[in-house]
């Protein structure tokens, strides 16, 4: 059951004091981070099947699939643009979901029934004495690429009166220097 009553950490002085200067004490490299740059590209379907059928032809098999055969040439695009040292260790990841709603739920359902009034009057106290924010800077490291997409939604089968989009962007959580999001026809 919820709890409604209203509530205030005593021990706090106020006014709460947030640390709205966080751009001041960053660096130029930093603050690009927070503001990468943004590209937008479109593959057609026949580069797509030359990229793959390039990548079954070196690797010697027919396993290779056009998606990994389209991200595995954004990953050496994005390795040789930014110049690597040739030892350095690149770190590439995709992200994967499965199990679908109840999944989601059911592991939603038991993080929240695992706070306790006390733990989260423990947690707002704290805060309320040193502020803080998420800072969502890099997804990784500077040497990483993240790929991500989501095929639960259909983007481009939206029409609100303007036909249907010919591109996508997606939010400022997504606009992280190393990520990249897919949005396939």
């Amino acid at each position: 059951m919820p709890t409604l009553e209203r509530w205030f950490p005593n021990s706090v002085q106020l006014p709460i004091q947030f640390p709205f200067t966080m751009d001041k004490n960053l660096n130029d490299d930093e603050k690009e981070k927070l503001n990468p740059p943004e590209r937008l590209f479109h593959f057609t379907k026949q580069k797509i099947l030359q990229l793959k059928s390039k990548a079954n032809t070196e690797a010697g098999t027919n396993n290779i699939s056009s998606l990994q055969a389209l991200f595995t040439h954004l990953w050496r695009s994005v390795v040789r643009s930014n110049q690597f040292d040739p030892q350095e260790e690149v770190h590439y990841m995709v992200v994967t979901g499965d199990g679908g709603l109840g999944k989601g739920a059911t592991k939603m359902n038991k993080m929240i029934a695992s706070h306790s009034m006390e733990k989260l009057k423990n947690h707002y106290e704290n805060w309320s004495k040193t502020p803080s924010f998420i800072r969502l800077g890099s997804v990784a490291n500077s040497n990483s690429l993240v790929i991500s997409s989501s095929p639960r939604f259909n983007v481009y089968g939206c029409d609100f009166g303007w036909g249907k989009p010919v591109a996508l962007r997606s939010g400022d959580a997504n606009k992280k220097n190393g990520k990249i999001s897919v949005f396939p026809v």
